[in-house]
């Protein structure tokens, strides 16, 4: 069914331009109403979900409908649409109307669909279409439908860009000198059809993901986008974090590591201190989204200290936010069944590795090891904090957090090393015997003691 009414709007569409194909200006001007009900008919019938609910259509019989367009009828779409010069002075312009309703043809003609791809893409001067994006961005909080025209045009590229690396390439050659602009506007519903566009060219082709994390243009879109994350939901701010933590890994051969600008960097800081206690929320068995930016954050943030934004190991606020959430975490894990618990034992059930909680401590105990190296305010807040208990007593083996036990021991050497007073902190700790996990060692072949005020440690003969 949703193949022949979209034939017979094919049909219709066509017919206008097979009367007047020498004419398209004053065919607009004579049967500007008449060629509008056409396009809205096509982008109805090129509508997924709405269609696909109304009439049980399923996703194959959907795309195999989008494939169904007709090159004529493409060719027309895209003539019809640059013959128009949307007028932005007006509020209520018909070339502006038929523009954008021509864009939503192509977005929706586009969705999923290779062929249609290929076909808009051949055939549209996406030059001219970048202007006519260009030009409407300064208009935009003057009339509602230039701003429909801007979000129809950003899905339109989004979803022509779509796993095709080479129209990626063309796209982002064009947009990348005004996609600042763009995401500057204050429109939420924008900004998402802008991320869309940026998830698919870059994931599309990784020449234009290296641009993106190196060229001025980029990183300024980054920062953008990463702020607007604080006030809105937007997933593709999750996937621009998780960008930035893979160019600031260690082993990453980029030599621009700086994705992230200082200012914004130090605005990140603030985000996760502001919203630490968030991360309390992954207790719960509903996840949701907040705390998982917030890891994600974290993690950004010890890869930041470490050696690439010097200036943060002065933050002393972000120092005193990670003890809290440690000493927190580490409190609600004594209690037991919690994701803050430490899996100590091999038999143990553990976290999966996708599990936002998973080295959720261990990516603290790094933060606050980087913030405390050879820094003698920062070493005294953790005494004075009473961290260094928390400290010492995840130096033992958490599997729901690897290599905690060797950060920890860093941290501690970190935290004392040139400070007295605590270094006589942990000196005037007294042995209070074995702790109770001494059975497991047992279990692993290990025999601990106290003899004499001191533990010694032997092999289980077996």
């Amino acid at each position: 069914m949703a193949q022949a009414e979209a034939g017979g709007c094919q049909r219709e569409f066509c017919r206008f331009f097979a009367e007047s194909v020498d004419d398209i200006d004053e065919l607009c001007l004579t049967r500007k109403d008449d060629i509008l009900s056409c396009l809205k008919s096509l982008t109805k019938w090129l509508t997924d979900d709405e269609n696909r609910f109304l009439y049980g259509i399923g996703l194959a019989q959907m795309n195999r409908a989008r494939s169904s367009l007709s090159s004529c009828c493409i060719r027309n779409v895209v003539q019809l649409s640059e013959s128009c010069e949307p007028s932005f002075d007006s509020r209520n312009s018909p070339s502006t109307s038929l523009f954008t309703e021509c864009l939503r043809v192509m977005r929706n003609a586009c969705a999923g669909c290779s062929k249609n791809q290929a076909e808009f893409t051949k055939n549209t001067d996406l030059l001219r279409l970048m202007k006519v994006f260009k030009s409407a961005i300064g208009k935009v909080e003057e009339s509602e439908n230039v701003l429909v025209l801007l979000r129809c045009g950003m899905q339109f590229l989004g979803n022509s860009c779509a796993s095709n690396e080479n129209v990626s390439k063309s796209v982002w050659k064009l947009i990348s000198t005004f996609i600042c602009a763009v995401l500057a506007v204050d429109d939420f519903k924008l900004t998402c059809y802008s991320c869309m566009l940026l998830h698919s060219v870059t994931f599309a082709s990784h020449s234009v993901l290296r641009e993106l994390c190196s060229q001025p243009n980029g990183i300024h879109a980054v920062d953008i986008l990463l702020k607007k994350l604080h006030d809105h939901n937007i997933e593709f701010g999750c996937v621009l974090l998780e960008i930035a933590v893979s160019q600031m890994q260690p082993g990453n051969s980029n030599n621009n590591k700086r994705l992230i600008s200082e200012s914004v960097i130090d605005f990140l800081a603030v985000q996760f201190c502001s919203g630490s206690e968030q991360i309390l929320l992954l207790n719960q068995q509903c996840l949701h989204d907040s705390p998982v930016v917030q890891c994600l954050l974290l993690e950004c943030l010890c890869l930041a200290t470490a050696e690439i934004y010097p200036h943060l190991q002065h933050n002393s606020t972000l120092l005193s936010s990670s003890l809290d959430l440690l000493t927190s975490l580490h409190e609600i894990g004594k209690q037991g069944n919690s994701v803050f618990t430490a899996a100590s034992k091999p038999s143990e059930e553990t976290l999966h590795s996708d599990h936002p909680a998973f080295s959720l401590k261990k990516n603290l105990m790094r933060l606050i090891c980087n913030l405390c190296h050879s820094n003698r305010p920062h070493q005294d807040l953790v005494r004075e904090k009473g961290a260094l208990g928390v400290i010492l007593e995840n130096t033992k083996i958490d599997q729901n957090n690897p290599y905690i036990t060797q950060w920890s021991v860093l941290a501690i050497r970190n935290v004392c090393e040139g400070n007295e007073e605590n270094q006589k902190f942990i000196q005037q700790m007294t042995l209070q015997g074995l702790a109770h996990k001494a059975d497991d060692l047992r279990a692993m072949g290990v025999n601990a003691e106290v003899s004499d005020g001191r533990i010694t440690v032997q092999s289980v003969k077996k």
